[in-house]
């Protein structure tokens, strides 16, 4: 992915996520909660001091008994913010740029007695590599096609120079200007593409990968 794409990408998702945010609203919660602690104490225990020492001693005493549900707390915010605007995410950040970067990508067939297969990147779907053979997914007059060349994804993967272009799993390419929605976390995403109803899984060894362009 371009240079451009990715700031975009950055600038966009970290109006909706920063680290300072959430480290704000850690400490938020745990000052809040040490002071009804200290506020419930001070009434149950006769000659109980408020006052620094003692707001010390209750702050430390909640962090070590809150800070696991407080994880918790973020990282479902956390998973809830990714999942909720990771389409908006790429969407606005690839805003713009689909046409005009719609550069024809050529998949080499192995088989030097049948044709390479040309298609325009804007076409271009996603491939699926089943042994020894790949089977790309493309767009005819919105309709989708299928074509079949002989081929490894690994060989795919080192002849194809474009950034739209993107390994999600040990047998699946995708081109990045097509993704409709995805949903997921550390452990995997679910992509749905435009034009194509069935799911495309990003697995979890691509996963910091796809996070990149995320971040």
């Amino acid at each position: 992915m371009n240079s451009f794409v990715k700031k975009q990408l950055h600038l966009i998702f970290n109006k909706r996520w920063t680290v300072l945010k959430e480290i704000g609203y850690i400490l938020f919660l745990l000052i809040l909660i040490s002071l009804s602690n200290l506020y419930y104490l001070s009434l149950i225990i006769n000659g109980f001091q408020v006052n620094a020492l003692s707001f010390l001693y209750t702050l430390l005493l909640t962090s070590a008994i809150g800070i696991f549900p407080i994880t918790g707390m973020v990282l479902i915010r956390y998973n809830k913010t990714l999942k909720n605007n990771l389409s908006q995410i790429i969407q606005e950040g690839r805003s713009g740029e689909t046409m005009e970067h719609n550069s024809p990508i050529t998949f080499e067939n192995a088989n030097k007695t049948e044709p390479d297969f040309t298609i325009e990147i804007n076409n271009f779907l996603f491939l699926e590599a089943i042994k020894n053979h790949v089977h790309i997914y493309y767009l005819v007059d919105g309709l989708v096609k299928t074509t079949s060349i002989r081929n490894t994804l690994t060989n795919i993967v080192d002849q194809v120079e474009n950034d739209a272009v993107f390994q999600c799993h040990r047998s699946f390419l995708i081109n990045l200007n097509q993704i409709k929605t995805a949903k997921g976390n550390s452990n995997g995403y679910k992509i749905h593409l435009k034009n194509y109803e069935q799911t495309i899984p990003v697995s979890r060894k691509y996963v910091p990968e796809f996070q990149k362009i995320i971040y």
